[in-house]
């Protein structure tokens, strides 16, 4: 390891040779580990190529949903945002379990971990807004709704300072993933003043169509603004924060008709089994009585004399007549 003396404080890389500071001063040496080349090509690498590649598609897949948005994103959010929505774009990826490595996608996977992400890391939107919100995403009919109940907007720790009015902003979109293509639909509130009472519950609604495989995103924001001059000026600052999302699936439809119709079937048993425990319990007290009284004998169909002492036969007797099982005698059906 070469040490570099002169006028010169170098850092970073010269071709090879890379350049870094340590306790003993500025050392030189040959750059660490495989090149470029080799990771691009070399067979060993096959899978670190894999897991680049699913995870360039998840980066890809974030833009598309923030292009989607448009501009209820423009210069309203912090610049960690990307990076953490890249990465929870890549944790609902992993987690999809239709494609093999490498080609895995968020959509396929657990699309609603979107749900709950504050777009402003400083100022989420359950802290801005603190009201109970009533909302409705339906894939089905392509309806969402949201509602605002009355407040009052007091200003709070980390609202801008300057900002002396509020715009509630709803969206929905619905983004195909594999086409690259989305729609939108944007409704705003009117500009209303802080630290005072809004005059009533502020309500918006959208429809857009979503296909099969198609992902719907509901968002909801609140937008600063300071007046000057008499026209309002967007505040840096924004809460912004995904509601919901959720993929539409026709085999998800299905398999909630499904788990309907197997509820239906189990609380069908479960009564009939009740019925006859019921009825067992009847019977049970029947032979306490009768076996109590010192009644000996009982003449049955089949002409054989029952004992009712033994009432535990008797019982199992009756269950099996009950729910329609055969009962066997010694190896003989009755």
């Amino acid at each position: 390891m070469a040490r570099v003396i002169g006028l010169f404080k170098l850092r970073g890389s010269i071709d090879d040779v890379t350049f870094r500071q340590t306790q003993d001063g500025i050392i030189a040496g040959m750059k660490p580990g495989p090149t470029r080349e080799r990771v691009l090509s070399h067979e060993n690498f096959a899978l670190t190529r894999r897991n680049a590649e699913e995870f360039q598609l998840a980066i890809k897949d974030a833009q598309l949903l923030r292009h989607a948005l448009g501009e209820v994103l423009d210069g309203r959010t912090g610049s960690s945002m990307n990076g953490r929505m890249n990465g929870l774009f890549y944790k609902a990826a992993r987690r999809d379990e239709t494609n093999d490595l490498g080609f895995r996608r968020a959509a396929q996977g657990h699309i609603d971990l979107l749900t709950g992400f504050n777009f402003n890391k400083q100022l989420s939107l359950e802290y801005a807004l603190p009201v109970p919100l009533v909302r409705s995403l339906d894939v089905g009919t392509g309806a969402c709704k949201v509602e605002v109940p009355s407040f009052i907007a007091r200003k709070r720790k980390g609202f801008p300072a300057e900002a002396t009015h509020f715009r509630l902003v709803s969206t929905m979109v619905v983004v195909d993933f594999g086409r690259r293509k989305y729609e939108q639909a944007i409704g705003r509130s009117e500009l209303l003043p802080l630290r005072k009472k809004t005059p009533g519950t502020i309500g918006f609604e959208h429809k857009l169509e979503v296909a099969n495989g198609q992902v719907a995103v509901q968002v909801l924001g609140m937008d600063f603004y300071k007046v000057v001059d008499g026209h309002e000026v967007l505040v840096k600052g924004s809460a912004i924060r995904v509601l919901e999302a959720v993929q539409s699936l026709e085999s998800s439809v299905q398999s909630k008709g499904i788990e309907a119709e197997t509820q239906g079937g189990n609380e069908e048993m479960l009564r009939n089994e009740t019925r006859i425990e019921d009825e067992l319990h009847e019977l049970q007290e029947l032979v306490s009585e009768d076996t109590t009284q010192g009644v000996e004998e009982t003449d049955m169909d089949q002409g054989d004399n029952l004992e009712l002492e033994d009432s535990e036969w008797a019982l199992r007797v009756c269950y099996c007549i009950l729910s329609e099982m055969p009962v066997i005698f010694e190896d003989n059906l009755l």
